[in-house]
């Protein structure tokens, strides 16, 4: 028998990161169990966590396990890919009309081509309002928490 690889698996953050960068090119319910794995995460109560996920300007140590380097990726990927379609911008119009009007299930869906396309658009842009939305009100918070300390420590 060969040798077993000495290569470790890929961490859970290397898989997620993967699948991120990946976005554009996979069915509209992986996306969407994509962002509902960041989503939870970026809201989790854990420093190490808010860090690396909702500060641009921390610099990540590993980029293939850094959330925030690969949503900039794809959101360039995307901003290319919308330039290289023609009429794309109407074409996101379409999709999201539909995905407010019709009656569908995140399981049952199908799109394909440029549907696919900008469908993880529109996704990856509703996405990434939400986590900022996250850490506009984590700053808030802290910053409220910082003055309740400082206030008691007067005491």
């Amino acid at each position: 028998t060969p040798p077993r690889s000495k290569v470790p698996p890929p961490s859970f953050l290397e898989i997620l990161c993967r699948k991120i960068e990946k976005m554009l090119a996979s069915s509209y319910r992986t996306n969407l169990l994509v962002t509902s794995i960041l989503s939870k995460l970026a809201s989790c109560p854990h420093r190490g966590l808010h860090v690396m996920l909702l500060q641009p300007s921390h610099p990540p140590s590993n980029p293939k396990t850094h959330p925030l380097a690969s949503l900039r990726k794809v959101w360039r990927d995307s901003q290319a890919l919308s330039n290289s379609i023609p009429n794309f911008t109407a074409l996101v119009c379409q999709a999201r009309k539909r995905l407010e009007t019709e009656e569908w299930t995140p399981g049952t869906c199908s799109f394909e081509g440029n549907d696919r396309a900008t469908h993880a658009h529109i996704l990856l842009g509703e996405f990434l309002t939400e986590l900022s939305c996250v850490a506009q009100v984590k700053r808030e918070i802290h910053r409220i928490g910082r003055a309740y300390e400082k206030q008691i420590l007067a005491c």
